[in-house]
């Protein structure tokens, strides 16, 4: 149905247009998808310590949602983030990536 009527849905506004992209993520088969870039996104910069301290969270280019300087920021715990973090970054043909554990249709 969404490959059916693609361009239509394309001319939606964005929050219908995510409407779609859900129902898609239910179906029992893989789907293709189109890419959307998000219109907002909040993101933590700071982590908030026992101790009150609330130093900064490294940053990190090559990510879609990059600030005015280039730079997102990520926590990256576990060695396998930072694995693929670096190498992804290497490669020639990569241009940004995006990845959430709360939405894996969303990783790329």
């Amino acid at each position: 149905m969404v490959t059916k009527y693609r361009d239509r849905i394309k001319q939606l506004p964005d929050d219908r247009q995510d409407a779609y992209r859900q129902v898609s993520a239910l179906s029992r088969e893989p789907q293709d998808i189109d890419l959307a870039r998000p219109v907002s996104w909040m993101e933590a910069t700071a982590v908030r310590e026992a101790d009150g301290k609330e130093p900064q969270l490294p940053t990190h280019e090559h990510h879609l949602l990059c600030d005015e300087e280039g730079l997102y920021p990520a926590a990256l715990r576990t060695s396998w983030e930072r694995t693929v973090l670096k190498t992804e970054v290497q490669r020639k043909e990569s241009s940004f990536g995006i990845a959430t554990r709360t939405d894996p249709a969303r990783i790329l």
